[in-house]
């Protein structure tokens, strides 16, 4: 049976990345030992986002602090495709990352790459950890063109615990006609809820919140704007002694 890019981005979730001297958080802090708990289906079944909202008091003050999160497993079986070229490489062995130009490949696959007319796509080289995104886990990769200027990634997912080490080997992806106009690597993720007229987006890392009622908008809100909607999500979705409501949201691709 073919494999498809679900169960591909299921392995990587759960492939075994090691343990590095640079982890601080020890066996608990591990993406890949918590994901080799799940199975596909508890992968297929999480929220494609999740807003956490934490509620704060202090000298008989409160505030609300929102803690956004969009699932790689969603985003990337979402706006990744495989042709042949991706299947043949991704069946290559790895023993190695020894690659001069790319992450997690070995000389080989280096080299098999440059045959068949792969060369740097715009957007090169990158590590989502770099600028702070609101991704479940940390993606690096290369972004990839062929002959016919066609768009491929070269993916890892990170699977330890620090951002310096514990990746998984580099698997070849095509990019649909989605991911191409915006990139894996944003993190465009919108929330509302029952009892509330506001929505929030959250839009490479901007903050923006529409009123469905009046259609008032307001892009990268002041702390005032945004404190008053999380209280009433959080009034809506929680009880009076919890500390903290999650919310589910959805990808904006």
């Amino acid at each position: 049976m073919s494999i498809t890019v679900e169960q591909t981005v299921f392995n990587m979730l759960t492939e075994n990345t090691g343990a590095s001297l640079l982890d601080s958080g020890g066996a608990y802090g591990r993406n890949w030992q918590r994901n080799q708990a799940l199975t596909l289906d508890d992968f297929r079944n999480r929220p494609a986002a999740t807003l956490e909202i934490i509620k704060y008091e202090r000298d008989d003050k409160v505030s609300y602090e929102a803690m956004p999160t969009v699932d790689v497993f969603h985003l990337l079986t979402h706006c990744l495709e495989f042709d042949s070229v991706c299947k043949e490489f991704n069946a290559l062995p790895v023993e190695d990352w020894r690659s001069d130009e790319f992450y997690g490949v070995s000389a080989e696959g280096e080299q098999w790459l440059k045959e068949r007319g792969f060369t740097e796509g715009a957007g090169g080289g990158f590590n989502t950890y770099n600028w702070g995104t609101n991704h479940s886990q940390i993606l690096q990769g290369h972004y990839l063109v062929n002959e016919d200027d066609e768009a491929y990634l070269l993916l890892q997912i990170h699977g330890g615990c620090d951002a310096r080490g514990g990746y998984t080997d580099a698997k070849l992806f095509k990019l649909d006609e989605w991911s191409e106009r915006d990139p894996i690597t944003g993190d465009c993720i919108g929330f509302g809820v029952d009892g509330c007229d506001w929505s929030i987006d959250y839009r490479m890392s901007e903050v923006s919140l529409y009123n469905h009622e009046t259609h008032e908008s307001h892009y990268c809100v002041r702390d005032d704007d945004m404190q008053d909607i999380l209280a009433a999500y959080f009034k809506s979705q929680g009880t009076p002694d919890a500390r903290s409501v999650y919310i589910e949201g959805d990808l904006m691709m």
